[in-house]
């Protein structure tokens, strides 16, 4: 005998809520698909979604972040390594007539002769010229005897010096009163001054003479950037995970709800047919 409307219906949620007691007891899948379900009914999916939209915001934000410090953590190392060469190549190059590279030497200023031009502790960069080329005005570095060198400018050359067909020059320190004694001849001559950072030369003779310090400065930014990119990895797994388990809750909750729905069309279908 036919069944009414009444009684189907009855029977319909009886299986409804026997088939939900069975999903939530199978274990933590099925209780996942059983809350996606009842989330659709009552407005709880709507939620859950913007809750997951939230979710995914911050963990974008937060990997903004990371990059960002990923980005200073190759800074640090990248500009600790060059200033490391580049000390190396400085102190190494220490004396007269070693602190060359290329036609280039450097120079640290020790005198007030040309305070206003190259203040006491500067650094001169000297390039090597042809004698033939130097003129009144330019600035030149030479040997004085075979352990000093000194910077000033020409106010005056001198042809044929000695008789040899050498060039001669007549320097002063823009600062001195008198002219320097005697002239220079242009096989002293080292180069002329092409540029100069005041109180560097200085500043390089101190670390030179304190390297420790040198050590604990590179020492500490290698150590800042070696935890910063431990930081990175670390945290880069813990997003990995994080979106590999909501990416396999996302699957359970469509898996489980997609279920309940079957069970429930073929339950419609079957009472439509008897």
């Amino acid at each position: 005998m036919a069944k009414t409307l009444e009684e189907i219906n009855a029977e319909f949620h009886k299986r409804l809520r026997q088939e939900t007691e069975t999903d939530s007891g199978a274990g933590d899948e099925s209780g996942t698909g059983n809350e996606s379900s009842t989330g659709n009914e009552d407005g709880t999916a709507d939620d859950s979604g913007a809750e997951d939209d939230n979710d995914t915001e911050t963990v974008n934000h937060a990997i903004r972040h990371t990059q960002k410090i990923s980005l200073i953590s190759d800074i640090i190392f990248y500009f600790t390594i060059a200033a490391m060469v580049l000390c190396a190549v400085l102190f190494s190059r220490s004396g007269i007539g070693r602190n060359t590279i290329g036609n280039y030497q450097y120079f640290e200023v020790l005198t007030t002769s040309m305070q206003s031009v190259y203040p006491r502790g500067s650094l001169v960069m000297v390039k090597s010229v042809n004698t033939n080329s130097l003129e009144i005005g330019d600035d030149i570095t030479f040997y004085k005897d075979s352990s000093t060198t000194i910077t000033h400018r020409i106010i005056a050359v001198t042809e044929n010096y000695d008789g040899n067909g050498d060039r001669g020059f007549v320097t002063k320190g823009v600062e001195n009163a008198e002219p320097d004694s005697g002239i220079v001849d242009e096989r002293n001559v080292v180069g002329m001054v092409i540029w100069h950072v005041p109180y560097l030369g200085a500043l390089l003779s101190w670390l030179g003479e304190n390297l420790w310090l040198l050590l604990v400065i590179f020492g500490s930014l290698l150590a800042c950037s070696f935890f910063l990119r431990l930081f990175c990895r670390e945290t880069a797994k813990l997003f990995k995970k994080e979106e590999d388990k909501r990416d396999k809750k996302g699957r359970k909750t469509k898996n489980a709800g997609t279920g309940i729905f079957a069970k429930v069309r073929t339950f419609l279908k079957q009472k439509q047919n008897s």
